[in-house]
């Protein structure tokens, strides 16, 4: 964690490494997931697609 300290992934570790969550399921997780009242967070869907698009330049 010292590591990602100060970087924009401090957030994304800390959460992963203390929930167990996998990466697909950070990625899926929306505000109305998360209750802040009871202090948890549903996890019901995955993220478990990505597209890649590569750009081929005219020589």
């Amino acid at each position: 964690m010292n590591a990602a300290k100060n970087t924009r992934y401090y957030e994304v570790f800390y959460i992963i490494l203390n929930t167990g969550m996998r990466i697909g399921e950070l990625a899926a997780l929306q505000w109305e997931d998360i209750d802040f009242h009871s202090h948890r967070i549903r996890v019901y869907k995955t993220l478990n697609k990505t597209t890649i698009f590569y750009r081929e330049f005219d020589s």
